[in-house]
């Protein structure tokens, strides 16, 4: 450690050392708009269609909470039929939220009027993820079960199953084809066809379990957490990989594209979330701070906010603005916030460490 200081306030500090760069960190005890107290594991997040909301799931007992991000409160609390909801699925208009688990049942609910709309049966093993068809007439779900169904949101009618060589783990939707890409335990990512659910392609993505995934807005890239520490990038339009990207210390959870593109997230059971630039494989940051575990991820709704939810119980809210400033302009106000002493080591915000919300 070459450097610490604390700020006149004492509610943050900050370290450098030439071999972790730069960490900020948060002495506060109390929560504040930066982070969401939950009463037990958040194992879901999903965003809602106010830009100042966020939804979270975990243990049954707790809900859905839609927080209210400005505030930072829980400003409805649907109930659940579940003892742990492991997957949320919000529609392109945010208009229906559908939620499963611990059970075999899927839950159709109405975001606008906060009432439940649908029930939908047909599982014998639960659920670990689901998402909507594009045009919201149709719900996707696939887990334990090794079979990937279709059911019509409005009826709840199976409209078709596909067998699986293995639990589908993840489901993410190509925002302009509407194309299924599945990651399952064997490692395997694979596209399929968004109304028969039919096999396209499928490679060998991972050494071990599929864990997350993301599409960029765009739907050139898609990216991949994996059980195997690795949070790789493919180009989605030929299956190629870009980059593996290394540095987590455990299984990787959950990752999540910005709005722009600009930025790729992710979140691992060694408790961090790291920020990569998903156009060059750089890394940008590392997110400590959280006591447990990291289950989810989600670029809100509001410029340069990520969200991030943890077994400790909380949703920490990370302000990523930083990242986008000019170096030197980064350099300076950190070293005059902090009192340390300018080097050159931290002049490219690559290689630090960003350590809390501020």
């Amino acid at each position: 450690m070459d450097s610490v200081a604390i700020t006149g306030d004492a509610t943050r500090l900050g370290s450098y050392s030439r071999d972790t760069g730069l960490r900020l960190w948060s002495l506060g005890a109390d929560p504040s708009p930066d982070e969401l107290s939950e009463r037990g594991n958040v194992l879901a997040l999903a965003l809602a269609a106010a830009p100042d909301q966020l939804l979270s799931a975990g243990l049954g007992r707790n809900g859905v909470c839609i927080w209210q991000l400005s505030t930072a409160t829980c400003a409805t609390r649907l109930p659940v039929r579940l003892d742990r909801v492991r997957a949320l699925a919000v529609s392109k208009n945010g208009q229906r939220l559908a939620l499963a688990g611990s059970g075999t049942q899927i839950f159709v609910w109405d975001l606008e009027q906060r009432i439940p709309v649908q029930v939908i049966d047909g599982l014998r093993q639960e659920a670990r993820a689901l998402a909507f068809a594009l045009d919201g007439q149709s719900l996707v779900a696939g887990g334990i079960e090794r079979k990937l169904r279709i059911f019509d949101v409005g009826s709840g009618t199976l409209l078709t199953e596909q067998e699986t060589l293995a639990p589908i783990q993840t489901i993410s939707v190509d925002p302009h084809s509407g194309k299924l890409v599945t990651g399952d335990q064997a490692g395997v990512l694979t596209v399929r066809d968004p109304k028969t659910g039919r096999a396209e392609v499928a490679w060998q993505a991972h050494g071990d379990w599929v864990l997350g995934s993301a599409i960029s807005p765009d739907g050139t890239q898609l990216a991949s957490a994996g059980a195997d520490r690795l949070v790789r990038v493919w180009n989605l339009r030929t299956h190629q990989r870009q980059f593996s990207l290394t540095g987590h210390g455990a299984r990787v959870l959950s990752v999540d594209f910005s709005a722009d593109g600009t930025q790729l997230a992710s979140a691992s059971e060694d408790k961090t979330v790291r920020i990569w630039n998903p156009v060059t494989g750089v890394p940008l940051a590392t997110l400590p701070g959280h006591t447990a575990s990291v289950r989810a991820v989600r670029f809100t709704r509001r410029a340069a906010l990520l969200a991030s939810g943890s077994d400790d119980g909380t949703i920490r809210l990370w302000h990523l603005d930083a990242l986008t400033r000019p170096a030197a302009e980064l350099e300076a106000n950190l070293t005059r916030q902090f009192g340390l002493e300018s080097t050159r080591a931290l002049a490219e915000p690559e290689s630090s460490q960003l350590g809390v919300p501020r």
